[in-house]
């Protein structure tokens, strides 16, 4: 947001536009075009774009770098390329960084459409020329992408669309076969249609993988005791609750229902309650 500024000026611009929102509504309705009225005002600026771009448009930009390296006859290197983008509204500027011998250093181009041009001089031999070096952009990459498919995943289940989303589930993992997020889902999918097995296993897999966030300990093992007791192998359940009790992890009243499950066993045919209800994402 407010791209026509200088960086230090865009900080200030938008904590006086949270402070002005905060204090013009509070304890009032406010919708999403009010608080774009305000950022123009602030801006004495249209920020249409970038409202269409970041509130209503879907996807997120994803950028590649050409560049050539040249000797100068001063004994010095260019780095002279090209930084593109896959999304012609997308007007923003863009950090870039110069990762070289002897020092990095960096510089902001503006995109205003498809690509821009950027030159960098270096006394050192260039490395590598790092698009965001910082971080600031939301744009593709491996973790989104599995999270958005396995999102759309979870929106099916939840829908009872249950073979579209296996399938979203499964592609999540072809793309991280590590992701416990995506595995405790599946097992979540296959809890719903009571194939306990096929949960347990995703359960299982899940605490394998790379316990992120890190909530899926106490409840994947909260889970496979549920999948446990619906097979009526009590003494498995009762460990697994044992386990989620020992993680010390309290995620959405985890140790309470751990604590329960305990005491009375889970059973599937009876309605539970909505604080038994386990998290998806």
């Amino acid at each position: 947001m407010f791209p026509n500024v200088a960086q230090t000026d865009r900080q200030d611009l938008f904590q006086k536009l949270l402070y002005t929102f905060l204090d013009t509504y509070r304890g009032k309705n406010a919708s999403i075009d009010d608080f774009e009225k305000l950022a123009n005002k602030i801006s004495q600026d249209n920020l249409r774009y970038f409202f269409a771009q970041w509130i209503e448009g879907t996807g997120v930009p994803e950028f590649t770098v050409d560049y050539q390296i040249i000797r100068t006859r001063a004994g010095k290197f260019r780095a002279r390329g090209t930084v593109k983008q896959n999304l012609e509204a997308l007007r923003m500027p863009v950090e870039l960084m110069l990762r070289a011998e002897g020092g990095n250093q960096q510089t902001t181009v503006r995109i205003e459409g498809r690509s821009e041009d950027f030159d960098f001089e270096s006394n050192g031999q260039p490395i590598e020329v790092i698009v965001d070096p910082n971080n600031k952009i939301l744009r593709m990459s491996d973790d989104l992408r599995v999270s958005i498919i396995a999102r759309r995943g979870i929106e099916q289940m939840k829908e009872g669309v249950y073979a579209e989303a296996q399938q979203q589930f499964e592609a999540a993992l072809k793309l991280d076969r590590s992701n416990s997020w995506v595995y405790y889902n599946l097992g979540l999918l296959f809890f719903e249609q009571r194939n306990w097995q096929q949960a347990l296993d995703n359960f299982d897999a899940s605490l394998l993988g790379t316990l992120k966030p890190s909530w899926i300990e106490v409840w994947a093992h909260i889970k496979r005791g549920n999948a446990y007791d619906a097979k009526g192998d009590r003494n498995k359940a009762v460990y697994e609750y044992q386990k989620a009790v020992q993680s010390g992890i309290d995620y959405d009243n985890a140790q309470a229902i751990a604590k329960k499950y305990l005491a009375t066993p889970y059973d599937p045919r009876a309605s539970q309650t909505a604080e038994a209800r386990p998290p998806e994402d």
